[in-house]
């Protein structure tokens, strides 16, 4: 996930903390932090917390490389600020069993992606922005937004679920008939590609409504979002979330 938030202080960095409290404890969790504001480890002594730094005795990639050595569980970047810190992180989200965790500034939700994919390109990982945004698309599950509203009050001003575009595996056993509707669907597709280039959907879950004062439940997550947290929670238990939430959609 990643925290963004477009306004100075409206605490994006105690939001990720809170995250990381949330953990399981035997979680190994590995953090780069430029200026070890988080106090990860001061916060949470019961937890197995490596926190790393920036230095002159290690670039980005090697810190990387020893928090994967050291058997975390997730990985977790401060403040994204340099475009070597989002091409490791999504080479770590790729190989993490559990995942990656960030925050970065942004206007809104919509210009995450695009700054992140923005970010890699200035590194020599990637060349063209294509496979970026897949990457990203393939490791972001959600982007939590925060403001600040008038009277000084932050809350989570929205959550969005990162789709990765694809077709699903059970259009490739349709008959002929479903087939050149799937040719014209992926013809279709490719232009688009070809004209937006974006590689994924964001897909309102929760927003914040000022006339109520309260959240409204958009979308249901997908299947997908809702089977991986099945690895991590009792099955029971998601279920009954999702079906006590009155989803508008």
């Amino acid at each position: 996930f990643i925290v963004s938030g477009s306004d100075m202080g409206v605490g994006k960095s105690t939001f990720l903390l809170s995250m990381i409290g949330k953990y399981p404890d035997n979680w190994g969790i590995g953090i780069l932090d430029q200026q070890n504001e988080l106090q990860a480890g001061v916060k949470y002594p019961h937890k197995n917390v490596i926190t790393l730094v920036e230095n002159n005795k290690k670039n980005l990639a090697q810190s990387f490389a020893y928090l994967l050595k050291t058997s975390r569980d997730v990985m977790v970047v401060s403040e994204i600020t340099q475009p070597d810190e989002v091409s490791e992180l999504v080479n770590a989200a790729l190989r993490l069993n559990a995942g990656v965790g960030a925050t970065m500034h942004s206007l809104s939700p919509a210009e995450v992606i695009p700054n992140l994919r923005n970010l890699m390109m200035k590194t020599s990982m990637y060349n063209d922005k294509t496979t970026a945004e897949e990457d990203l698309a393939n490791s972001l599950d959600l982007i939590i937004h925060l403001r600040r509203l008038s009277n000084g009050r932050i809350v989570v001003d929205s959550i969005h679920e990162v789709i990765k575009n694809e077709i699903v595996e059970e259009d490739l056993h349709m008959n002929d008939p479903d087939k050149e509707n799937l040719f014209h669907r992926l013809a279709v597709k490719y232009i688009f590609d070809m004209l937006m280039g974006h590689q994924y959907t964001l897909r309102p879950v929760v927003q914040f409504d000022n006339c109520r004062n309260d959240w409204i439940f958009i979308n249901r997550p997908s299947d997908k979002y809702i089977s991986k947290m099945m690895r991590y929670a009792d099955g029971d238990l998601v279920s009954q979330v999702m079906e006590d939430k009155a989803w508008i959609n």
